[in-house]
């Protein structure tokens, strides 16, 4: 099969999809739709080739750059199974989660437990400036500016560690870290989600609520695809979301319920204030919501095939 020397073929899920101009590839790679790994071809090329080894002499050209620097390797080790847009049930979707988490249970508990400990932390070094907040604005910014640097590089970890349980994948404690390897991304974006959040909600809370359910695909996409911009990764996350918020709400919902309703049990009708047994339940609770999050992480790849669904399949050049 011939082709022009501007048009690629690249290959995405076990399917072959071209020509395609350069540019409609390179926003492709930005979308995580094609990864660094993908393979393409174009006319002049003896074999297939990675997308990132093909396409670095055009980034570094400056053709289609981004400004974190271009295709890099996914934070995930494993690629995206694929699935069904978003026509999965819910409960096929617990079902998978289930299934991939078998005999990784363990590597859930522990990771829970770290997650539980890093929050805790960061709720501790910022308790003092909350604590003079109501006297002192700039202690609150403080307490919040803090609160962000952490937040953005825990959320990424633990949702590459997720992504990977999800995926069938025994993954390291290290991917816990990512975020803390990658900080001015990871803390770009949870702080360019958190403003586009707040802003939605200066208008009601409904439009905030929302718009927190429209990105919550965000650092999943960059966990994929960490060539992503911040505000990148958002748009494709809103854009992923569309038509899909409600299915993601009622995944969390029976959790929502679960955790504000132990609390209410345990202090007004079992009367039980124990500290330790209070640990526990917060540790449940912080398990509980790992496992919504492998869910959630199925529920992401359940949705990747739509961005490609599309695209005409054709032969092998």
């Amino acid at each position: 099969m011939e082709g022009t020397s501007g048009q690629w073929y690249c290959l995405v899920n076990d399917k072959e999809h071209g020509p395609i101009e350069q540019d409609v590839l390179l926003g492709w790679i930005r979308q995580g739709v094609v990864g660094p790994d993908s393979l393409v071809w174009r006319a002049g090329m003896e074999q297939w080739q990675p997308a990132g080894v093909a396409l670095q002499q055009e980034l570094a050209a400056g053709v289609g750059a981004q400004p974190w620097s271009g295709p890099k390797a996914p934070l995930v080790p494993a690629p995206s199974p694929g699935g069904t847009g978003g026509k999965n049930s819910i409960g096929t979707l617990y079902s998978r989660a289930m299934k991939a988490l078998a005999g990784n249970w363990g590597r859930l508990v522990v990771a829970a437990i770290l997650y539980a400990v890093a929050t805790q932390i960061v709720g501790l070094i910022c308790q003092p400036w909350r604590e003079t907040s109501q006297t002192r604005i700039g202690t609150w910014f403080s307490a919040a500016a803090i609160s962000l640097l952490v937040t953005g590089p825990i959320l990424l970890g633990i949702t590459t560690f997720c992504l990977s349980l999800a995926r069938g994948v025994r993954p390291s404690f290290s991917l816990l870290l990512t975020g803390f390897r990658l900080p001015l991304l990871s803390i770009g974006t949870e702080l360019l989600r958190t403003l586009f959040v707040m802003l939605w909600m200066l208008l009601l809370i409904v439009p905030g609520i929302m718009a927190t359910f429209s990105y919550a695909l965000t650092f999943y996409l960059i966990a994929d695809n960490p060539s992503l911009t911040p505000l990148a990764a958002i748009r494709s996350s809103k854009q992923m979301m569309r038509g899909h918020r409600w299915k993601l709400f009622l995944i969390y919902l029976p959790w929502w319920v679960l955790t504000m309703a132990l609390p209410v049990i345990m202090n007004n009708v079992l009367h039980v204030r124990s500290y330790p047994l209070q640990l526990v339940m917060g540790l449940l609770s912080t398990l509980l919501w790992s496992f919504v999050g492998v869910v959630e992480s199925v529920f992401y790849d359940d949705l990747k095939p739509a961005a490609v669904a599309a695209v005409p399949v054709i032969a092998q050049p």
